[in-house]
């Protein structure tokens, strides 16, 4: 993150090899630069199993195709941030 520019969506994955998607979402809202950037959650668990308290924008569950996440990418970078969605 250190020396980048922040994006305008964040597409993260629920399940990292070394961190847990929180412990980054975490990182992100500490950094001024990265806190705005919205956050698409991808998961191959269902949205129930999935903490509620999460800041993210959008949510698309596994599997999906290519198309369908940058309708969703594109629709959450029209609309204000509604964390937690």
């Amino acid at each position: 993150m250190a020396g980048a520019s922040a994006p305008a969506v964040i597409v993260l994955d629920y399940r990292l090899p070394d961190m847990l998607a929180s412990e980054l979402l975490e990182k992100f809202k500490a950094d001024a630069r990265w806190a705005r950037a919205r956050v698409l959650l991808i998961s191959g668990l269902p949205r129930a199993y999935i903490s509620r308290d999460l800041p993210i924008d959008a949510f698309v569950q596994k599997p999906f195709d290519l198309e369908t996440l940058l309708e969703v990418a594109r629709a959450v970078m029209q609309r204000e941030p509604a964390r937690g969605e």
